[in-house]
């Protein structure tokens, strides 16, 4: 594990080397303008978290740690400090806007600064754009940015997507089972952006992707999303009651545990009790089918269909198509977003 003072060294040294740059007189191309209004005290400071680990008491300073998932203890987090440090100073005016900025000379709005994945890839989005999509904009937009939007739960790759998709009103095309971790990742993330309505579309997308009864969600999947969601999301009724109705479900998936497991099996376990309401409710109509008519229009019964109700064949199915809640919805509306009714995790929090 790395120690306390090199991990600061590392987060540091790029800023540092930036800082430098900055000053130097030779260096004209304001591309090269560092961001960030770096200063020694805030070394100084990040230093000083990272050798004396006792003297940190203050919310400021206890932002700067995260729990180390195996250890449980509180340990130095790079990208924390790099967000405090950055976060708390003014952009640059000199900074050059860059892609996809660039990309769409027609709209209109300045540039609002996005830092994706754990990498902190940049990317410049149209203030226009993030406003008409997203009212938590709007507000936030209304004073002048400290520091970039940061993401980590994202790849740029699923970024670039989801911000064509605000720019160009086509939706990413994701048309297989395989494409179902890709289109959680931008519900998160849209979510998070506060586009609802984005977040909604995705829900139906993700419907029709795993809408063939071969589509198999896997349970590694389910666990992306109890890892990177809260516990209100209703990302998580929506992938159980996917899992449930999409996956093998066979011993193999207790063979490795993850930290959310108690709280998979336990959704998984509630919706499962109401896909027996739903196969109660088929179970009728299909026992209700046995009585037809004739070519006389009279009442014809169909002693075969009540024969397999008897026997209990027709209790237990379920309709071909996907169902939502325990009154056999079809489609997921039930977990949509509403505008006004969000929390913000990450990102615009």
């Amino acid at each position: 594990m790395w120690s306390f003072n090199a991990l600061i060294e590392v987060v540091l040294a790029p800023l540092s080397y930036l800082s430098t740059k900055r000053k130097s007189p030779a260096s004209k191309d304001p591309s090269h303008t560092c961001a960030l209004n770096f200063e020694e005290s805030d070394r100084a400071f990040a230093f000083a978290l990272a050798t004396n680990s006792q003297a940190i008491s203050t919310p400021f300073e206890q932002s700067c740690l995260s729990e180390d998932p195996q250890s449980g203890h509180n340990i130095l987090d790079p990208a924390r400090i790099l967000t405090i440090l950055c976060g708390n100073r003014p952009m640059a005016p000199s900074l050059k806007p860059i892609f996809p900025y660039t990309m769409y000379p027609a709209a209109s709005g300045r540039p609002i600064r996005f830092h994706i994945g754990t990498s902190h890839k940049p990317f410049d989005v149209h203030s226009t754009i993030l406003v008409t999509a997203s009212p938590a904009f709007e507000s936030l937009l209304e004073k002048p940015l400290t520091g970039p939007i940061i993401l980590r739960s994202i790849s740029p790759e699923d970024f670039i997507t989801l911000i064509q998709w605000l720019y160009e009103s086509i939706p990413p095309t994701l048309p297989h089972p395989q494409d179902l971790i890709t289109l959680v990742k931008l519900w998160t993330v849209a979510g998070q952006l506060g586009l609802w309505r984005k977040a909604n579309t995705l829900m139906r997308i993700g419907m029709e992707t795993m809408f063939p009864a071969s589509a198999k969600c896997d349970i590694n999947i389910v666990r992306w999303v109890f890892a990177n969601t809260p516990a209100s999301s209703p990302l998580r009724d929506y992938i159980i009651a996917i899992f449930t109705q999409r996956s093998d479900f066979d011993e193999s998936v207790f063979y490795t545990t993850g930290p959310k497991d108690s709280e998979i099996w336990s959704k998984t376990a509630a919706f499962m009790k109401k896909l027996e309401v739903v196969r109660g409710m088929f179970g009728r109509w299909r026992a209700g089918s046995a009585w037809s008519m004739d070519a006389n229009g009279l009442p014809l019964f169909n002693w075969e269909v009540a024969r397999d109700w008897e026997e209990g064949q027709g209790k237990y199915a379920l309709p071909s198509y996907l169902v939502w809640d325990e009154n056999a919805a079809d489609v997921p509306d039930c977990f949509f977003l509403i505008q006004g009714a969000m929390a913000y995790e990450e990102g615009l929090a």
